[in-house]
């Protein structure tokens, strides 16, 4: 029976009343004591976005007093409205004297009189508070009303409001709550460690919140929809139901949990024991005593030692400071970071499917400090990060270390116990379901394009899951880009063919003046994960899928690139002119390159969604590159004087590939285009007619010819659409004019087409000078290396002969790269055990001519 005013009268017993005035010091003490305690920016979206589609009930995971203060606090001061009553709650801390009173007159009636109370479940109570759009809050973890409920279905809450359901229309969501004190990883060994989630009294919850080093926070997560529920039930009976929906809310709980401490983290003792004890260890001990006469002691000690040089050693603490000295180091030099929210709710969703692996670009060493930076302040267990043991030196090597990194050697060559070792550990971090973030380039690009994949550790992955280590294993592309990057000076000397400077305590000292400098924003793409599983049921044999795999990781890598201030005009200055250009020429040519990017709906940073911002743009980046002395304004000298040429400037030749890794970070977007313009041209000179099916072969020739430098999609699907659009824009831009089935250049606009075709010159010019180089070689057959150094002295006579014209061409990669082709094509034989170690074999000179004569005439077109 319900009393006035919506109260439960005397005869029901419950007491889950919470006031709806706070006692004023109360609250201020407690909003003091944990003011470290905060609904996270996540929390608050949900918040907003369900306050007014229905009735919202918190479906909390805890039960304390101290928990409901919390949030009750909390949900005040980020102006929502607090819940009014609690369900398998006994909130007295949030009663008046009133409440309280009536609660101990009840249990004297209770106990001592032995009367009988309705329980409130037995009433309209709280469909009336629902009615009202009363917020409710319900414990789902309650150890004291437990037993009421497994006993007597009358007394679940969830069977109630279900029931409530059926009899309106309102959708009910049960919205999950928990409390997180601190993001400490549990641990199978942890004395000391304070939980992160759970329970607490008043003094064990403020001095867990007092001493935490990781942040403590409320969480609010998706709700769970009743009304949808019920509808989609194969069973109409309420219980039924509600067990499901418990279910799914546990199960919430679980994957929340795990998705913001991570796995229960072993320690490195334990894991050491699981790695070193594996059969496949152990036999493989005993093959190379066996085979090679060494002691099993001996080789047990050399497994230990590589066990010690592999293995991430993770400290929370160690995590904590980290982020606190990158935060600072990142705010003196980036001006911020652009990332989508959004993206990291659908990695955390498939978190919950199974270990994830991070795959990002690798353009910088602050790529890896990003994301997991990015991982940490958004709430998420960063990750183990496969590192190259050339970064293990002292003090970084044991902060990286203690932050999640392991080390692997660039090359297992020479090794039989190595590689069994580090195999096993990565199948054991698989089977814990680890976060894992790797990079499919291996290394840096030096370039700015990405670099061919690498397959060895995408095999161990593979294999892990081959061998039932997990069920499935979920990739995540991600795009790290930048305006500007730190090496940006290194990679300019080791593409001249500098050997690539040793990370070391004196470097990481030497490296200090890079902080003094702005090096703009920062751009953290994630494209949609994809699943191994789903990849291997579509082509059915295993031993094809690392290369599958690392094509569609780059692929999807390339879709979300996002195209940045200094890419664009980089891009542009670069193909404009050799020698100079004005402002208004270089806002010109943008505009070019500009339409087609926004045709082909390509990712643009913010300040490149308003054409309009172009002008602003352009004098920016001039002024930078003013700044280091990239471009210089040109000056007339007469009469002792300097007079400077207004609004023109001049880039130097040294400083052409310095900057090109920002057109070279975005170039895989424009080459398909480049590639069509070059054909045309071609075609049109020639005066053979032009119709589609010449121009795709045309097309995939050249596309075929640089597959080493861009790893474009050869999906027959994706390529017809790529060159559908290319076909559309240029009939739109007015660069094709179409007579039937004949295709026409518009000679009105062919300078257009030639500027889009300048864009591929850089590797025209680079194969060219390995082409000369061959074609010159006296020897039947030569080392590799020292092919490479006879291409660099080819290269650099061509540059000052003016039979190639541009400095970036003279490139280490592309030169590398260029070769591998030959090899490919068979114009050349690489015979060794590496491809660097190998001796190469000219056995198809004709060809070699050809190609190279076919070079020549496409740079006579672009010219």
């Amino acid at each position: 029976m319900i009393g006035k005013d919506n109260k439960p009268s005397s005869d029901a017993f419950y007491g889950g009343e919470i006031s709806k005035d706070l006692n004023p010091l109360l609250e201020k003490i407690i909003g003091f004591l944990f003011k470290k305690l905060e609904i996270d920016r996540e929390s608050i979206q949900i918040l907003k976005e369900y306050s007014e589609k229905g009735n919202v009930i918190y479906a909390s995971f805890n039960s304390s007093n101290i928990s409901l203060l919390i949030l009750y606090i909390l949900l005040k001061r980020n102006q929502f409205t607090p819940p009014a009553f609690a369900l398998e709650y006994n909130p007295f801390l949030l009663q008046t004297f009133r409440d309280l009173l009536m609660r101990g007159l009840r249990f004297f009636s209770r106990t001592i009189l032995r009367r009988k109370h309705r329980d409130i479940l037995e009433t309209d109570y709280i469909e009336n508070l629902i009615r009202e759009n009363k917020v409710i809050l319900l414990s789902l973890l309650s150890r004291k009303f437990f037993l009421r409920r497994y006993m007597e279905i009358k007394h679940d809450s969830i069977i109630h409001l279900i029931e409530i359901q059926k009899k309106i229309d309102t959708p009910i969501y049960l919205m999950p709550e928990m409390i997180f004190w601190n993001m400490n990883p549990e641990r199978t060994k942890s004395l000391m460690a304070s939980r992160a989630v759970g329970d607490r009294g008043f003094i064990s919850a403020w001095l867990t919140n007092l001493k935490c080093i990781t942040p403590s926070f409320v969480r609010i997560l998706e709700p769970i929809n009743l009304k949808q529920e019920i509808e989609d039930s194969r069973v109409e009976e309420s219980h039924q139901i509600a067990v499901k929906v418990r279910n799914r809310l546990l199960e919430v709980y679980h994957y929340e949990k795990r998705t913001v401490l991570g796995p229960i983290l072993k320690s490195q003792q334990e894991m050491m024991e699981r790695v070193l004890y594996h059969r496949n260890v152990l036999d493989k001990i005993k093959e190379i005593s066996t085979e090679d006469g060494i002691p099993e002691k001996k080789l047990r000690k050399r497994a230990y030692n590589y066990y010690k040089e592999i293995a991430a050693d993770f400290s929370i603490l160690t995590i904590r400071l980290f982020k606190i000295l990158v935060e600072y180091m990142f705010k003196k030099i980036f001006d911020g970071f652009s990332y989508d929210p959004e993206s990291l709710k659908i990695i955390k969703e498939t978190m919950q499917k199974g270990p994830i692996v991070l795959a990002p670009s690798h353009k910088s060493h602050m790529d890896y400090l990003i994301v997991s930076y990015l991982f940490y302040v958004n709430k998420m267990a960063p990750p183990h990060i496969a590192a190259g043991v050339n970064l293990s030196f002292f003090p970084l090597g044991t902060i990286f270390r203690r932050s999640g990194a392991f080390f692997l050697r660039r090359t297992f060559r020479g090794l039989n116990l190595y590689p069994v070792v580090f195999k096993q550990y990565i199948k054991t971090l698989i089977s814990e379901g680890y976060a894992i973030e790797f990079f499919i380039e291996g290394g840096r690009t030096r370039t700015g394009k990405l670099v061919i994949p690498k397959l060895g550790f995408l095999n161990y992955l593979i294999e892990a899951i081959e061998e039932g280590y997990n069920k499935d294993l979920y990739f995540v592309p991600i795009s790290v880009n930048y305006d500007r990057i730190l090496e940006e000076a290194s990679f300019q000397e080791e593409l001249r063919g500098r050997e690539k400077t040793t990370e070391s305590t004196s470097a990481l000292v030497e490296s200090r003046k890079l902080l003094r400098r702005k090096y703009g924003r920062v751009y953290i793409t994630f494209n949609k994960p994809f699943s191994l599983k789903q990849i291997w049921e579509e082509y059915g044999d295993v031993s094809k899928l690392p290369p599958i795999v690392a094509n569609t990781i780059i692929n999807k890598i390339y879709d979300i690139t996002v195209v940045t201030p200094f890419a664009l005009t980089t891009t542009t200055i670069l193909l404009l002119s050799v020698k100079g250009f004005s402002k208004r020429m270089l806002e010109d040519k943008i505009i070019n390159l500009y339409d087609y990017l926004v045709f082909s709906h390509v990712m643009l940073s913010d300040s490149l969604l308003r054409k309009k911002n172009i002008e602003t743009i352009v004098d920016y980046v001039i002024e930078t590159f003013l700044d280091d002395h990239i471009v210089e304004e040109l000056s007339l000298e007469e009469a002792g004087t300097k007079e400077k040429l207004e609004d023109f400037y001049m880039l130097r030749e040294e400083n052409r590939a310095r900057i090109g890794f920002y057109k070279n970070s975005i170039i895989h977007y424009f080459m398909p285009l480049a590639y069509y313009s070059l054909v045309l041209l071609d075609m049109s000179k020639a005066g053979s007619p032009i119709d589609k099916e010449s121009l795709e072969t045309g097309y995939r020739y050249i596309k075929d010819l640089f597959s080493r430098e861009f790893m474009l999609s050869d999906d027959g699907a994706e390529e017809m659409r790529t060159s559908e659009r290319i076909y559309e824009f240029m009939v739109y831009e007015k660069l094709l004019l179409t007579e039937g089935d004949r295709i026409l250049v518009n000679d009105d606009r062919r300078e257009v087409l030639q500027f889009y075709s300048k864009i591929v010159r850089e590797y025209l010019e680079s194969y060219l000078i390995v082409l000369e180089a061959l074609l010159h070689i006296k020897r039947e057959s030569t080392h590799r290396r020292d092919f490479i150094k006879e291409v660099r002295k080819r290269g650099i006579r061509m540059f000052h002969l003016g039979e190639v014209q541009l400095a970036e061409s003279l490139s280490l990669p592309n030169y590398n790269n260029a070769v591998g082709r030959l090899a490919d094509f068979g114009i050349v034989k690489q015979e060794g055990v590496s491809t660097k170690d190998s001796e190469l074999t000219v056995i198809d000179q004709s060809r070699a001519q050809e190609l190279s004569d076919r070079i020549r005439k496409y740079l006579e077109i672009i010219a």
